[in-house]
């Protein structure tokens, strides 16, 4: 089962599936954020509201819905605690095309895909304001170590530097299809 909804509604729709989820379903979390109120990652509100009923894994990384879906090259990491169904879960969605590596660091997964979004923003405003490539890259080279404290601070074990953490950043704070780095180039040129 594919989790894909929009982060704020995560735990409704976790609500919604729970009478239909049991100890045979695998729950792959496509979803990225962190939950407003809770401070809780995705992952954890599913355990929260569905149990150790499903096995649960994170697909995170430095991909473009657009990209994938064009079958274009693309990697990204899969976090699973459990070993056995990571590779299950490798098998069935690698590719030619898609190169799916495996972590069980499901906190770090989730936060490198979550918080590099702060730093995208930045990246924008900086490049909306015309501050230079220099100033772009002080910014992102700036943000990695508080990405680190942040993950470390949150129990991770270190994958936010691989696909998941600085991949997705340099996606995400460089890309034209980044949102988060569109929205800091319309602030920093002073667009509505």
């Amino acid at each position: 089962m594919l989790a894909a909804t929009p982060s704020h509604f995560t735990r409704e729709i976790a609500r919604i599936i729970n009478p239909e989820i049991t100890t045979e379903h695998i729950l792959v979390i496509l979803t990225k954020g962190i939950e407003q109120n809770s401070l809780a990652l995705m992952s954890e509100i599913y355990q929260q509201e569905l149990g150790n009923m499903p096995k649960i894994a994170v697909l995170s990384g430095p991909t473009f819905a657009r990209e994938v879906a064009q079958d274009l090259p693309s990697a990204a990491v899969l976090a699973c605690d459990d070993r056995q169904t990571g590779n299950l879960l490798q098998e069935y969605f690698h590719s030619e095309r898609f190169r799916l590596y495996k972590s069980n660091d499901l906190i770090g997964v989730q936060l490198g895909g979550t918080v590099k979004n702060v730093i995208a923003i930045s990246s924008g405003i900086a490049d909306g304001m015309r501050l230079g490539l220099n100033a772009r890259a002080a910014l992102i080279c700036r943000g990695i170590p508080e990405m680190k404290g942040l993950a470390l601070q949150w129990g991770s074990g270190g994958n936010f530097l691989g696909m998941s953490g600085i991949g997705d950043l340099i996606l995400t704070a460089t890309g034209d299809l980044s949102r988060n780095y569109t929205l800091g180039q319309k602030l920093g040129s002073g667009l509505p």
